[in-house]
């Protein structure tokens, strides 16, 4: 009974989990496009305490959208995991020029892969 319990627990925590993560990805979505007159343009998210996990649902938002040229990450808890997922986001079609991501806890071979992923850019 005890594991059930503990099974039913986690299950509603990671529905909980993901439905923040869902409000998230659109408030951060309706916040860029509620810039530069609905153009998108910049999405300042500095020192908003943002880790891997929202990294991966910003990402997802981020695929294929042209219409955020500049993401501001600045002093964050972004971690290699994330920096990778963003790669993946750099690689493929997105209008992403700038990326800053000072102050977050990213290594060499991460950033390393986020290099590559910009030279294999549509850019």
């Amino acid at each position: 009974k005890k594991m059930v319990y503990v099974q039913d627990t986690l299950a509603v925590e990671e529905d909980a989990k993901r439905r923040m993560l869902l409000r998230y990805i659109h408030a951060v979505k309706e916040h860029a496009m509620s810039v530069n007159g609905g153009t998108g343009g910049v999405l300042q998210l500095p020192e908003s305490n943002i880790t891997d996990e929202e990294i991966h649902a910003l990402a997802a938002l981020l695929r294929n959208n042209t219409s955020i040229d500049e993401l501001n990450l600045r002093g964050n808890s972004i971690t290699d995991d994330g920096a990778r997922a963003l790669g993946a986001v750099l690689a493929g079609r997105s209008g992403l020029r700038l990326v800053d991501l000072r102050g977050n806890k990213i290594g060499k071979g991460a950033i390393r892969i986020l290099a590559e992923a910009l030279e294999r850019s549509e850019r």
